[in-house]
């Protein structure tokens, strides 16, 4: 995991999460387990209830491409990646809203990416994170890092914590290469 010096302004943002909140339903799954086959192709909230017997929960849009106000988010979020970083190749219709409640427990991501670049966007100061030999990083709304998806992360945060937003963007090269084009 590293922090990286790309920022938002999230006042930008915040509206497509209030948006989402409001408009997308919300569908449980069990980590672990693949999509069903029935699942919708619209654009959902999915959500992983209590990872590994954990007291906290992760959600995150699925086909968010397919709400075309979420798709305006994922245009406006891949052009400013791509001012920052012009050599970045990433897939836009990857970008998702993503929030969680309490501590996640030491988890691996699910999906076949191998990073991703998560973006804080409200609440995120008074969590901490920890992977890969960094503990309790702690970011400010705005802030990014890269986190390698293949390799256990936490996510600590204090008592009757609110939740917490972040934007995430899978990736398609490996955690090193990305940390060698992306670190500065």
């Amino acid at each position: 995991m590293a922090k990286l010096s790309f920022r938002i302004d999230t006042n930008e943002f915040i509206p497509y999460w209030e948006y989402a909140l409001k408009s997308l339903s919300t569908l449980p799954r069990i980590y672990g387990k693949p999509l069903p086959n029935d699942f919708p192709t619209n654009a959902v909230w999915s959500s992983f209830n209590r990872p590994k017997n954990g007291s906290g929960f992760i959600t995150s849009t699925i086909n968010t491409s397919q709400d075309l106000y979420l798709c305006s988010m994922q245009n406006h979020l891949s052009n400013l990646l791509k001012q920052y970083y012009p050599f970045l190749f990433f897939d836009k219709y990857k970008i998702k809203l993503c929030y969680t409640t309490d501590n996640i427990d030491l988890h691996i991501d699910e999906g076949a990416t191998e990073a991703k670049i998560n973006i804080g966007l409200f609440n995120t100061s008074s969590s901490s994170i920890n992977a890969r030999n960094i503990n309790n990083l702690r970011l400010m709304e705005g802030d990014s890092y890269l986190l390698d998806t293949k390799t256990p992360h936490s996510v600590s945060t204090p008592l009757n914590s609110k939740i917490r937003g972040i934007i995430t963007i899978p990736l398609d090269l490996d955690y090193n290469t990305l940390l060698d084009i992306l670190h500065d």
